[in-house]
């Protein structure tokens, strides 16, 4: 899939991503860049960016990395759980930029060929326009083959 299917995709199947105004930067298999642009549709009342906001980013850009790796090998993926530790407060666009260890991708495709299955477990970070942290998140992935 190219970026104008997955903006597409994201705003069809999560609309929210669309009224938060989540635009997708960059996609390959294994690698998502997604933007989360500050605005009053994200902000909370102390005028930053809203803790769900940034979960959202987050729980998005897992799941595109996800689909964009293991969409052809006929496996339905599914959040299991996801931990988020809020690292800072923020009053910038934010980014998620996303790459999972070609190692990984590996392990989970031996697992899946093996046992039909498989769990996963994806660190994301969610960094403001400098580069700083704002959020670390944990995901728990199970795969499972159609």
């Amino acid at each position: 899939m190219d970026i104008n299917e997955i903006q597409h995709l994201i705003t069809e199947k999560v609309p929210v991503a669309g009224f938060m105004g989540l635009d997708v930067q960059a996609v390959e298999p294994g690698h998502v860049r997604l933007r989360l642009p500050f605005s009053d549709r994200v902000k909370n009342h102390l005028d930053i960016v809203y803790a769900g906001a940034m979960f959202a980013l987050a729980e998005i850009a897992g799941g595109v990395a996800m689909l964009s790796v293991f969409e052809d090998d006929e496996c339905t993926i599914l959040a299991r759980r996801m931990e988020i530790d809020y690292v800072r407060p923020s009053r910038r666009d934010l980014w998620c930029d996303l790459q999972l260890p070609e190692t990984l991708v590996a392990e989970v495709r031996a697992s899946v060929a093996a046992e039909s299955k498989a769990d996963v477990i994806v660190p994301i970070e969610v960094t403001d326009e400098r580069g700083r942290v704002i959020a670390r998140v944990v995901a728990f992935y199970y795969l499972r083959k159609k």
